[in-house]
């Protein structure tokens, strides 16, 4: 190995050593979207009232913050292109939901109990005007999210059976009796075709 492809090699570890630290100080995250924005909102109250129609047991100590932020759009136009443009004006206009969690484990119940659920609306959430679903998953980051759309894109093309995140991380799987496999960077894309 020369000079270059060692420093290229350090470089490559160095820079997933480092996704995987920002998306650890995202572990006991959970982002909401599709929920939109109302003048004088009461973040706290929306995502109680989520939890009760999930059958979730929330105490306001188990949440450490809760805000909104934008979602990624995508900034140039390489990366444009492979997220199929611009994601839809109605959705990419409501900003995200973020509730940090004191402990993961209460994190990890509202997910399962979220997973159980399914087909969560903003009637659900108490807010006015028409029904449109609500989506809670981990909060993954950027890079994660453009990750993980991407591996959904492989799956789908070579019938993979499943994808899912567990503790932020992608995983997928063939079938029912195959290995499942960690999705972290791009050159795990490979071994799902």
């Amino acid at each position: 190995m020369n000079d270059a492809e060692e420093s290229r090699s350090i470089i490559d570890h160095l820079s997933q050593q480092l996704r995987f630290k920002e998306q650890q100080g995202r572990i006991n995250n959970l982002e909401l979207s599709g929920i939109p924005t109302v003048k004088g909102e009461n973040l706290m109250s929306i995502v109680h009232k989520i939890a009760n129609k999930i059958g979730f047991s929330l105490a306001s100590t188990d949440i450490d913050s809760i805000h909104r932020v934008q979602r990624f759009i995508p900034k140039n136009k390489k990366d444009a292109a492979s997220y199929n443009g611009q994601p839809s004006r109605d959705l990419s206009s409501i900003p995200n939901i973020i509730v940090r969690f004191t402990q993961r484990q209460r994190k990890r119940e509202m997910l399962a109990a979220v997973r159980a659920r399914r087909g969560l609306t903003t009637a659900d959430a108490g807010l006015d005007g028409p029904s449109k679903p609500i989506f809670i998953s981990d909060h993954l980051t950027p890079d994660n999210k453009f990750l993980y759309k991407q591996a959904r894109l492989l799956v789908k093309e070579n019938n993979y059976k499943y994808i899912w995140l567990s503790e932020c991380k992608i995983m997928v799987r063939k079938n029912d009796t195959s290995k499942a496999l960690l999705v972290s960077c791009q050159a795990d894309l490979m071994k799902i075709k």
